[in-house]
C-alpha cells in the first residue's frame, strides 16, 4: 500500500537488500486498461552486514512529518507505563494513530486489533476499555497529581468521561497525592453544609465530574454534610460583629410571616408578660424573660423547655436573616446588649452572609424586638399561635394534648400551628418532639396518630362520637379514620350507633341482590365505611346486607297486600314468553289432575282441579314438588310471572283463598324496575286458574316442549326416544344433544340447571348408559352396534349390559356379525378372511367394549401366522442331513454368521412339516417373533438339485429382515426393510470383489 501510495503520487521508490535490488514503477497496462505497478528486480553486491535500505522521493517536511507518527523517534514525556505528555495522541504499538482533543494526556495501546487497515481510526470502545485499565493501573504520581487537580481547570477532560477506581495496590500511591493535594477537604454537598464546614476551616471542593467524584469518594473524601454535623455554631468574630456562614438563600422557602412567628414564640418561651403592638410602620415584641445574651446566636443552641415552642436553637438567627433580605433590618435589646442584624457581601464565597453587629446597653432585665412590618403580617403571624385565637366552641384537655373541636384539620405544637392535615379536629400537642422539620412545618404522623387513638378510645363526648361516626359520609379520608382502637365506654359508643343508625347495615356491592333485599326490607345501606368505623359499627350489633337478606331473599317482602320481589325487570333476560307458559303448564301436569289448556280470542287459560297454591308458593325457592313432578326450585311461577309481567300479558292467577295479578313497578332509590304481586281474596275452593293474553302459536310452542303433547317422538323402550338429539327430564324437554336417540330422564331433576336450559351432561350421560344397557329393544339395539357416527354421545358411554338385557344384545350381535372378527391391520386379517371371517372395521372404543362382552374376539385370536409356535407340525434333525445336505447348510450357517453374526446363526432350526391349515403351501421359511427363531423347511437344504444355494439364503435373509424391522409380509415397511437389506449385503460383495 505504501509503495502504490508514492507511484500514485509520482514518487521514486525503490529497496536495496543483500543481492538484489527492487525497482518499483508505475506502467500502464493493456490487458487490464489502467496503470499497473511493476517491480524490476537487478542484481547487486550488498552484503547481510549491509541490511536493507528503502529510498523514496519525498521532502524534509514530510520525512520530520512521517517521523513524529512514531513514538520511538518523537521526544515525549513520560509519566507512567504507556503515558506520555504533552497530551492529546493516540499511538497503536507505538504508531500515532489518531489525536484525542481534550484529553489529560497521550497514550500508547499495546492492542493492534483497536484499528482498521489504514490505521487512522480507533475503534472507540475497546479504546476507552484500554485508557480505562491504564488509569487503574496506574502508580506514577505525576500522573495522579495531574488527573486530581486538572478537573478544576478543565472538568470535560476526556478521562474525566470514563467511569474507574483505582486498583487496591496502587491506592496509597492516589491516597498521597490526595492529602498533598487537598490537606483537609470535603466535597460539596449542599450550600447549608459548605458554609458550615469552611467556617470549620475546610476546603470545599465544588464542581465535580461525577466519575471524579467517585474516585475521590473511594479515597475516603467525604461530603460537606458529614462533617457539618458537628458544626457548633462557629461565627467569625471581627471586633463588634459576628459573621455567619449563612447566605442569604439559606431557608428560601421561610417568608415573613415564618420570621416574626418566631419572634413571636422566643417571647412567649420568656413566659411573662409579653407585649405585641403595631404603630401603624413597626411592629414591637417584649417581655420581661431574662434576655438573650451572646451564645444564643451559636446555630444549635437552645435552652428551651418541653414545654417552650423552640426546638432546634436556630429560629432566631433565620428570623434575623428573613427578615434582613427582605429590606426590614430587626434590632433587638436585651439584656446587657442590642443586637442588630444585615447582609453584607462575603468576598470568599462571593455571595452575602449573615452577619449581627452588637453593642453593650445597660438594660438589666427583659427583651424588645423592633422590625418593620404591616399590621396584616403580624396578624397572620399571630393567627398561627393558638392563644390568640379568641374564644373557643369547646375544647377537650387531656394529659398529652389538648383536642379543640371548632377548627378542623390543624397541629399545634405547645401553641404554635405546626401543620395542617385533613382531620375532624383540631390537636395542640404538648410534646415538641412531634415536629419533625426545622422549618416547623410537618408532624410526626406515627406519634400523632397514637394520640389521636388514644383520645378516641377514651372519650366520652357524645358530641365528639357523633361527629366521628358520621363524618365519614363527607369524607373518608381524615385523619381520625386511620387509627385503630377499641372504646373503653362501649355503652355511651352503643347508645350513639343506636341513635344515628337506627336500623342500617353494610352494604355488598357486587353480590347477588344483597343491598336491594336489604333496602327493599327497610334498612339504611352504608357504603365506602372506614375501617375504624366499621370495627365500632359491627361490635354494635350493625350487619352485613347479605345476613339481612338471607331473611328475605328469594322469598319477596311482604308489605300490606303487596308482595315485592327483590329482582329486577332484567331477571332471567333469557327466559321468554314461550319459556313462562311452559312453566305454568308444567305446574298444572304436576297436579295429577284434570288439567284444560285452551285458547280463545288472545287469551290463554291453564285451569287443573288441583289442591291449589298457598301463599308460601309465592316464595322463590318454596317447592314441595316430588322426584316425578317436573317443577323443582320453586320458582317456575314466579319466573313466569314475572315473564308475562314485563311483556305486558296481563297475567292474572285465581286459586284457593286468594288471588293475584303481577305488575312491573319502579323502585325510586335503586332507579330499577321490580316485579311485584297484588293480591286479594278470592271464594274458590278447588284447584287454580290462570289467564294471560298470548298467541295461539306461543301455546303451541310451549306445548311441543312435553312428550305428553308432541306426537313426534316415539318411545322405543324405556325412556329412550326416536328421532335422536333431544333430551327431557321427567317428559319436559331441556337440550338439544348429539345423540343417536332422545331420552326421557327420570327422578333427574337435580341436574338441571335453575332455568331449566340445561343438564350436569356428564351425570346425564351415565343415566343415558343405564338406559341403553338395560334396553331390549332390538330395533336400538341394531341401531346402535351398527352406527360408525362416533361423534354421538352414545359412542362416548359406558356400556354394561344386564342380565336380562343380555342375551337380546347377545342375539343381535350374532345376526348383524355371525362369523366376525375385529381387524387388527396385520397379516392376521388376511389368514382370518381366508379362514371365512368378516372383519370388523373402525369402531368406537364403546362398541368394542359391548361387542367384546358379547364374545367377538380380534382376528390375532381366531387365527394363527407362520411364525408361531403352533405353526410347526414336526421338527427336523440336521444330523439326518445327507453329506451334500450337510455341507451346504454348514456352509450357509457360516454365510449367515459373516452377514448377522454368530449368535444369530445359531438361532436357525430346520422344520420337517409345517402345519397346512397355519401356513400356506408354499412356505419355506418363518420367523417366530415370541421365540426369537428363524425355521427352515428341511426340504430346502437337502434337495440340492430342485433348490439352488442363492435360493436357500433369500429364504434365510428374508426372515433375518422380518427379525429386524419387526414388519409382516405385504407390508411397505417390510418391502423397504428389504430393499434396504439387499443393498447393505450388496455393497459389502463390491468391497469384497476389490
Amino acid at each position: 500500500m505504501a509503495f502504490i501510495t508514492l507511484l500514485r503520487n509520482n514518487r521514486s521508490v525503490w529497496v536495496e537488500t543483500v543481492g538484489f535490488t527492487v525497482v518499483i514503477e508505475k506502467v500502464d497496462s493493456q490487458k487490464f486498461e489502467s496503470s499497473i505497478m511493476k517491480l524490476r528486480f537487478l542484481p547487486n553486491d550488498r552484503k547481510p552486514e549491509d541490511g536493507t535500505e528503502i529510498f523514496v522521493q519525498c521532502s524534509q517536511e514530510e520525512l520530520d512529518e512521517s517521523k513524529r507518527l512514531f513514538l520511538s523517534l518523537t521526544e515525549l514525556d513520560k509519566v507512567d507505563q504507556n503515558v506520555y505528555l504533552p497530551a492529546g495522541d493516540i499511538y497503536i504499538l507505538g504508531l500515532k494513530t489518531t489525536r484525542l482533543p481534550n484529553t489529560l494526556f497521550s497514550y500508547n495501546i499495546e492492542d493492534k486489533r483497536l484499528t482498521n487497515r489504514d490505521r487512522n481510526i480507533v475503534e472507540t470502545a475497546k479504546l476507552q476499555e484500554n485508557i480505562v485499565k491504564i488509569l487503574r493501573e496506574a502508580k506514577n504520581q505525576k500522573l495522579i497529581r495531574e488527573y486530581l487537580a486538572s478537573f478544576k481547570t478543565n472538568p470535560t477532560a476526556y478521562e474525566y468521561q470514563l467511569s474507574f477506581l483505582p486498583d487496591k495496590s496502587k491506592i496509597e500511591n492516589w491516597k498521597k497525592v490526595l492529602s498533598k493535594l487537598y490537606p483537609k477537604a470535603v466535597v460539596s454537598s449542599d450550600m447549608k453544609s459548605d458554609l458550615y464546614t469552611t467556617a470549620m476551616g475546610y476546603t470545599v471542593l465544588r464542581n465535580i465530574p461525577y466519575n471524579v467524584l467517585q474516585v475521590l469518594k473511594y479515597l475516603g473524601l467525604q461530603d460537606s454534610s458529614v462533617y457539618a454535623r458537628d458544626y457548633k455554631g462557629e461565627a467569625l468574630l471581627d471586633k463588634n460583629k459576628l459573621i455567619f456562614p449563612v447566605s442569604e438563600d439559606y431557608v428560601g422557602n421561610w417568608t415573613r410571616k415564618e420570621a416574626i412567628r418566631e419572634f413571636i414564640a422566643n417571647s412567649l418561651d420568656a413566659g411573662d408578660k409579653v407585649r405585641i403592638t403595631h404603630n401603624g410602620t413597626e411592629t414591637r415584641i417584649s417581655d420581661n424573660g431574662t434576655g438573650i445574651m451572646k451564645k444564643h446566636f451559636i446555630f444549635g443552641v437552645s435552652q428551651k423547655g418541653d414545654g417552650a415552642i423552640g426546638q432546634f436553637g436556630e429560629g432566631m438567627k433565620v428570623a434575623f436573616l428573613v427578615l434582613a433580605r427582605s429590606g426590614s433590618p430587626v434590632k433587638i435589646e436585651s439584656v446587657g446588649y442590642t443586637y442588630e442584624a444585615k447582609l453584607e457581601y462575603n468576598e470568599e464565597f462571593g455571595v452575602k452572609l449573615l452577619v449581627i453587629y452588637f453593642e453593650k446597653n445597660k438594660r438589666s432585665k427583659g427583651t424588645s424586638i423592633v422590625f418593620k412590618s404591616t399590621q396584616e403580617e403580624l396578624e397572620e403571624a399571630k393567627g398561627m399561635f393558638a392563644q390568640f385565637q379568641g374564644s373557643r366552641r369547646k375544647s377537650i384537655q387531656l394529659p398529652e394534648m389538648e383536642v379543640f373541636l371548632d377548627k378542623p384539620g390543624v397541629v399545634y405544637s405547645n401553641g404554635l400551628e405546626t401543620a395542617k392535615i385533613e382531620a375532624i379536629f383540631s390537636y395542640n400537642v404538648k410534646d415538641k418532639g412531634i415536629v419533625i422539620t426545622r422549618d416547623r412545618n410537618a408532624v410526626d404522623t406515627y406519634k400523632l396518630n397514637a394520640l389521636i387513638e388514644q383520645f378516641l378510645a377514651k372519650t366520652s363526648d357524645e358530641s365528639v362520637i357523633e361527629t366521628f361516626l358520621t363524618k365519614w359520609q363527607e369524607k373518608t379520608g381524615f385523619a381520625e379514620y386511620q387509627a385503630q382502637f377499641y372504646p373503653t365506654n362501649d355503652a355511651v359508643w352503643k347508645k350513639i350507633v343506636k341513635k344515628v343508625f337506627p336500623k342500617a347495615c353494610f352494604a355488598v356491592d357486587g353480590w347477588d341482590n344483597e343491598d336491594f333485599i336489604a333496602k327493599q326490607a327497610g334498612y339504611t345501606l352504608l357504603r365506602n365505611v372506614p375501617y375504624s368505623v366499621q370495627k365500632v359499627l359491627e361490635r354494635n350489633g350493625i350487619e352485613r346486607a347479605d345476613k339481612i337478606a338471607r331473611k328475605y331473599k328469594d322469598k319477596g317482602i311482604l308489605l300490606g297486600d303487596r308482595l315485592v320481589y327483590p329482582i329486577t325487570k332484567e331477571y332471567g333476560n333469557q327466559w321468554t314468553v314461550i319459556d313462562a307458559i311452559k312453566e305454568l303448564i308444567a305446574n298444572s301436569l304436576d297436579t295429577h289432575t284434570r288439567c284444560s289448556i285452551s285458547y280463545k280470542d288472545g287469551v290463554i287459560s291453564i285451569s287443573d282441579k288441583g289442591d291449589g297454591l298457598s301463599r308460601q308458593n309465592l316464595l322463590f325457592g318454596n317447592s314441595t314438588k316430588t322426584d316425578d313432578q317436573i317443577g323443582m326450585f320453586g320458582e317456575g311461577l314466579k319466573m313466569a310471572s314475572l315473564i308475562l309481567a314485563r311483556n305486558n300479558r296481563s297475567f292474572k292467577v285465581v286459586t284457593k283463598g286468594f288471588e293475584y295479578t303481577a305488575t312491573i313497578e319502579r323502585d325510586t332509590q335503586y332507579h330499577a324496575d321490580v316485579l311485584v304481586i297484588h293480591l286479594s281474596k278470592s271464594k274458590k275452593r278447588v284447584g287454580t286458574d290462570i289467564t294471560f293474553i298470548g298467541a295461539e302459536k306461543e301455546l303451541n310452542q310451549a306445548k311441543n316442549f312435553f312428550l305428553e303433547f308432541n306426537k313426534n317422538f316415539k318411545d322405543m323402550s324405556g325412556g329412550i326416544y326416536t328421532p335422536g338429539g333431544n333430551l327431557f327430564v321427567n317428559g319436559v324437554f331441556v337440550q338439544h344433544i348429539d345423540s343417536l336417540f332422545s331420552y326421557n330422564l327420570l327422578s333427574a331433576k337435580e341436574l338441571m340447571s335453575r332455568d331449566r336450559k340445561s343438564v350436569n351432561i356428564e351425570k346425564a350421560k351415565s343415566m343415558m348408559a343405564t338406559m341403553l344397557s338395560m334396553t331390549q329393544n332390538k330395533k336400538v339395539i341394531e341401531t346402535f352396534i351398527t352406527d360408525r357416527q362416533f361423534e354421538k354421545m352414545e359412542h362416548q358411554l359406558s356400556l354394561y349390559l344386564t342380565a336380562p338385557s343380555k342375551a337380546t344384545w347377545k342375539q343381535v350381535v350374532d345376526k348383524v356379525y355371525p362369523k366376525s372378527c375385529f381387524a387388527t391391520g396385520t397379516d392376521y386379517d388376511g389368514v382370518a378372511r381366508d379362514k371365512g371371517y368378516e372383519l370388523i372395521l373402525s369402531l368406537s372404543q364403546t362398541l368394542v367394549s359391548v361387542l367384546s362382552s358379547l364374545g367377538i374376539q380380534s382376528a390375532d385370536k381366531v387365527v394363527t401366522l407362520k411364525g408361531d409356535e403352533n405353526a410347526i407340525k414336526k421338527r427336523f434333525d440336521p444330523k439326518k442331513l445327507s453329506v451334500k445336505g450337510k455341507k451346504r447348510w454348514e456352509k450357509a450357517k457360516e454365510l449367515f454368521s459373516k452377514l448377522y453374526g454368530v449368535r444369530l446363526s445359531n438361532r436357525i432350526e430346520l422344520v420337517a412339516e409345517f402345519k397346512s391349515d397355519v401356513v400356506t403351501d408354499s412356505t419355506w421359511g418363518l420367523y417366530n417373533w415370541t421365540t426369537d427363531l428363524v425355521y427352515v423347511l428341511a426340504e430346502l437344504v437337502d434337495d440340492v438339485e430342485a433348490h439352488p444355494f442363492d435360493e436357500l439364503m433369500g429364504v434365510l435373509i428374508h426372515e433375518q429382515v422380518h427379525r429386524q424391522s419387526g414388519a409382516y409380509d405385504r407390508t411397505r415397511e417390510f418391502e423397504f426393510a428389504l430393499s434396504m437389506e439387499l443393498g447393505r449385503i450388496a455393497g459389502l460383495f463390491f468391497k469384497f470383489a476389490k
